[in-house]
């Protein structure tokens, strides 16, 4: 007689980057464990390919979902909310004071963390009154591709070809998928440091997951704010 199995509750998250909501499970006892042994690596890039990984997993069939296409924002936001529904949406963490640097536990809502999008945000930029250009948001293959701290200049140059969707000159319209990485490196170092600036802000100014914590530290009581960007500041300790 095969052992029963247990149902579990579906739910759906419409995303910034897709037309369609999404329907998903909560996570198991399996993707738990994933999740802890990404967690005590304490590395950003493990974490991201393990958040990856579950959603993967937790995503209902019948639905053609590009993984590596969904911008990282995107991911992160998703993964939140499916922690939420799957172990509850209260998060606990410990946050050192800025003045005593003493550790203070903090409880906060995952409900309340928002996905912002700053009002000056664009993909489709204007570098001169002829050429403008349209920006892909970098995915989570991507941001694996460029972790490289020590050289960040070269990642910051590779990372702007890489999002280059379309190029636009008057009424020509250049496909970036079908230019060479010589042609296309070309057309960014051509660019004055002001131009290149305006492709920089893009990638300032995308949507991130942004969470305020504001509290008075248990031991001095200074009053902190700290501010949670990125998926990994959800779940360790500040």
């Amino acid at each position: 007689m095969p052992l029963p199995k247990i149902a579990t509750p579906e739910f759906e998250i419409k995303l910034f980057s897709q037309k369609a909501p999404i329907r998903y499970r909560p996570f198991l006892m399996k993707e738990e464990k994933l999740l802890l042994m990404a967690l005590e690596s304490k590395k950003e890039d493990t974490m991201i390919n393990a958040v990856k990984t579950i959603l993967s997993g937790c995503c209902l069939p019948g639905q053609k979902i590009d993984f590596d296409r969904i911008p990282l924002f995107d991911i992160e936001f998703w993964f939140l909310n499916l922690r939420a529904k799957s172990v509850g949406e209260i998060i606990k963490l410990l946050f050192k004071c800025e003045k005593c640097e003493a550790e203070n536990p903090i409880e906060f809502n995952i409900d309340e963390v928002e996905l912002f999008v700053p009002e000056d945000h664009k993909n489709l930029i204007d570098l001169t009154d002829e050429i403008k250009v349209e920006m892909n948001y970098p995915t989570v293959k991507q941001f694996a591709k460029f972790q490289n701290p020590g050289k960040m200049t070269e990642t910051l140059f590779d990372m702007t070809r890489e999002c280059l969707k379309t190029i636009y000159h008057n009424d020509e319209v250049f496909d970036a998928k079908v230019q060479t990485k010589k042609e296309l490196d070309d057309f960014i170092l051509s660019l004055r440091q002001e131009q290149f600036g305006k492709l920089v802000q893009f990638f300032e100014t995308m949507p991130k997951l942004n969470h305020t914590v504001v509290f008075d530290c248990n031991q001095c009581n200074h009053n902190n704010i700290t501010i949670l960007q990125g998926i990994e500041s959800f779940f360790l300790s500040a």
